[in-house]
């Protein structure tokens, strides 16, 4: 019996030190990748400032088992779009854009099962014929019990990957628009 009570006592030990840990962590959680490729932001800008264009290129179009639904205007700002996913990661969730800025900017308010986060998708020209692409997410890691801001670096590791994927894909898009624009 007392090793029960000593077992029970260690887990409880434990659960205060991990919520310690992740009280002492910041709460914010910034994520941020680019590419350079080989356009002109104008090329670029339309993939980012459309949503119904998002499931060619986006990091989460694989976990979305209904795929996306867009809804409101053509694009820019007050585009929605929103998705179903059994991954806990995503969930179920949406994405606005609140702000638009013709060839540079595209910021988005995402919704991932609850949990808000801000969307940022760039593009900055390096010189003709090339841009710096940009995908970014700020988010808050929530706070009692504090222990899911302990995951924060395997979080921002996997995010990396997945923006990496995106961005590859984007680019690929771009490249195959502008061939058979040039044909």
């Amino acid at each position: 019996m007392k090793w029960i009570i000593r077992f029970i006592l260690l887990v409880i030990v434990l659960f205060v030190l991990a919520m310690l840990a992740g009280w002492r962590s910041a709460p914010e959680l910034n994520i941020e990748h680019s590419r350079v490729i080989k356009a002109d932001s104008f090329d670029v800008f339309p993939y980012m400032n459309d949503l119904r264009t998002f499931d060619q290129w986006s990091p989460w179009k694989d976990l979305a088992k209904d795929g996306f639904v867009v809804a409101g205007p053509a694009s820019g700002e007050g585009q929605e779009l929103a998705w179903q996913s059994d991954d806990p990661a995503i969930g179920t969730g949406s994405q606005v854009i609140i702000e638009s800025y013709e060839g540079s900017f595209v910021r988005t308010e995402l919704n991932f099962a609850g949990r808000k986060a801000i969307g940022t998708y760039a593009i900055e020209q390096i010189e003709e014929g090339r841009v710096s692409a940009l995908i970014a997410v700020e988010s808050d890691m929530g706070g009692f019990p504090f222990i899911q801001r302990l995951f924060k670096r395997n979080i921002a590791k996997k995010t990396q990957a997945q923006f990496d994927r995106a961005l590859i894909d984007l680019d690929a898009l771009v490249q195959a628009d502008l061939a058979e624009f040039e044909n």
